[in-house]
């Protein structure tokens, strides 16, 4: 007997996979990933984040841009300091998607 595949009807409605696909996209990038993961570990500055990942400022920049961006990871400024942090809230869709499976 062979499986049948889940319809896109039988989906919840919280599943919203152009979202899922955003957080799968941003996290298909090696560099990226590696700095959620030092970001899931601790909210941490560029200085930082620079010499843990071992990154220039402008490539942990630009990267960090595009998480921003896309609802990821958030900044707060102190001072001179900006420091990065995980939206959590930002991974509900891939989440809620792999859940579901």
């Amino acid at each position: 007997m062979s499986k049948k595949k889940k319809e896109v009807s039988d989906t919840p409605e919280k599943w919203n996979t152009a979202d899922a696909a955003r957080v799968f996209d941003m996290l298909g990038d090696p560099t990226r990933l590696a700095i959620v993961e030092q970001l899931a570990a601790d909210p941490t500055n560029v200085t930082d984040l620079c010499a843990a990942l071992e990154l220039k400022q402008p490539n942990l920049s630009h990267h960090l841009g595009l998480l921003r961006n896309s609802g990821l990871v958030e900044s707060t400024r102190t001072d001179r300091t900006v420091v990065y942090a995980i939206r959590p809230d930002g991974f509900k869709a891939a989440t809620d998607f792999l859940a579901g499976l």
